[in-house]
């Protein structure tokens, strides 16, 4: 409605409540497990056994990468997560169109 080419929905759980199929297309977000346990702790304060089950109970890499038309590996810092990020927004304005610049 605002004139944007296309928007992004952000939500952890778009392969477990079936809603890709609604999406033009799909970005999974991933890094190695070892890697993951180690954020969620940091992040989360919980114990290791807490964090491994919230793990274990999520779709795992293997799947989304599958289901992906794009995929982004988060195994790195943060500068390697923006280079990815805007890397992958090219790839998006090429296929549907160009998103508007602050002034």
């Amino acid at each position: 409605a605002d004139g944007h080419p296309w928007v992004v929905y952000e939500a952890a759980l778009i392969l477990e409540n079936r809603l890709a199929p609604g999406l033009s297309a799909l970005i999974a977000v991933v890094c190695d497990p070892e890697t993951q346990l180690r954020r969620v702790l940091a992040r989360d304060g919980l114990d290791p056994l807490q964090a491994r089950q919230r793990l274990a109970a999520q779709t795992d890499n293997a799947s989304h990468r599958a289901a992906a038309d794009y995929v982004i590996d988060n195994d790195g810092g943060l500068d390697d997560l923006l280079r990815a990020t805007d890397a992958l927004v090219d790839t998006l304005e090429a296929r549907f169109g160009r998103l508007p610049r602050p002034a």
